[in-house]
């Protein structure tokens, strides 16, 4: 909005001086497509009104605040090292304006204060920014999107535990470890051809039978 109040500004400046000159008032779209640039006019070279022309680069630059995460910023943020308690309470002022604040009774006034806290709360990192994402959210809306979230996350870890993982891991390599194989270090020649050295009582681990 910075941008459009100083061009704003500007214009009505322009309009002024023309008046008091009693000169015509400039055109205000042939103004803006003058001080945007290229890549900007695209956005509105087809607008045959100003207004039309403003209300595409709003919808284009200007979005809409995020009152759930706006009250979050402003219920965790913290004063930083160095910083003066005047810049401290200005920081927490620009960051209220986008918090929708408005006249509430009671009951609504706590319920907001129940699901700003159980969202700030919250030890699963996905669920709380999933919750983050939503720019209107009531308390009862909150707890429902963050239960099936979380019941689907315990879900899909059951499908294949880690545990299990491990266990069949350790399981296959105790298979092929040289007790299980009945086959010691000691026992193999290293040089081919020489598997007459083998104890004739080692049996093959594959078929059952002594070796050669």
């Amino acid at each position: 909005m910075y941008w459009l109040k100083l061009f704003t500004d500007f214009l009505e400046m322009c309009e002024r001086i023309a008046m008091a000159q009693e000169q015509d008032a400039p055109d205000r779209l042939r103004v803006l497509a003058v001080y945007v640039s290229a890549e900007v006019y695209e956005i509105i070279d087809d607008c045959a009104m100003y207004d039309e022309a403003i209300s595409r680069l709003k919808r284009a630059y200007i979005k809409s605040p995020n009152s759930i995460f706006a009250r979050h910023e402003l219920a965790t943020r913290k004063q930083k090292p160095e910083e003066s308690l005047r810049k401290f309470m200005q920081a927490l002022l620009v960051l209220s304006k986008d918090c929708n604040f408005r006249d509430v009774t009671a009951k609504e006034y706590k319920n907001q204060m129940v699901r700003d806290a159980f969202i700030s709360g919250l030890s699963s990192h996905d669920i709380h920014q999933r919750l983050l994402e939503n720019n209107e959210l009531s308390l009862d809306r909150a707890f429902d999107i963050a239960n099936s979230l979380d019941m689907a996350i315990e879900h899909s870890t059951g499908y294949f535990p880690l545990e299990n993982v491990s266990a069949a891991a350790n399981n296959l390599s105790d298979d092929f470890s040289p007790e299980t194989m009945n086959v010691g270090t000691s026992d193999i020649d290293a040089s081919p051809g020489t598997c007459s050295t083998i104890p004739k009582t080692k049996k093959c681990y594959f078929c059952g039978k002594d070796y050669c």
